[in-house]
């Protein structure tokens, strides 16, 4: 693609025009929400792409770091998985790797699960890991 910018100068990080944080959505549409939407069959969520709700079989595709505004905004980039974009959802707080694939795995929020980043005190240590 010749013409593509993804610069922080060239995002829209605004949600429907609103300059302020978004707030997870945690029992609605969020990733929390994806494998339990996906594997219990029930009232399926609008958010939820049509073809997924058609499909006999599901690929669940995680793309760290891609959002749904940026996807939305550069249909021409990704075609494919342009139309297959259901509605926008939110991910976890805090917004880590580690807390959103451990979430979209168990359904959980950080909270419930302890999974909220990628240092963890082993033992009795009351400092910072590796004395930081």
């Amino acid at each position: 693609v010749p013409d593509h910018r993804y610069g922080r100068e060239t995002m829209d990080h605004s949600v429907g025009g609103a300059t302020s944080p978004v707030v997870p959505a945690y029992h609605d549409a969020c990733v929390t929400a994806l494998v339990p939407a996906l594997l219990e069959g029930s009232a399926a969520p609008t958010w939820l792409p049509a073809k997924v709700l058609q499909a006999r079989q599901i690929l669940l595709l995680v793309l760290d770091g891609l959002g749904w505004l940026q996807l939305r905004d550069r249909t021409e980039v990704a075609p494919t998985l342009t139309d297959m974009a259901g509605g926008p959802i939110t991910t976890v707080a805090p917004s880590t790797t580690a807390a959103a694939l451990t979430s979209i795995s168990t359904g959980l929020p950080p909270g419930e699960h302890g999974m909220v980043g990628y240092r963890i005190a082993v033992g009795g240590s009351s400092g910072p890991p590796h004395g930081e």
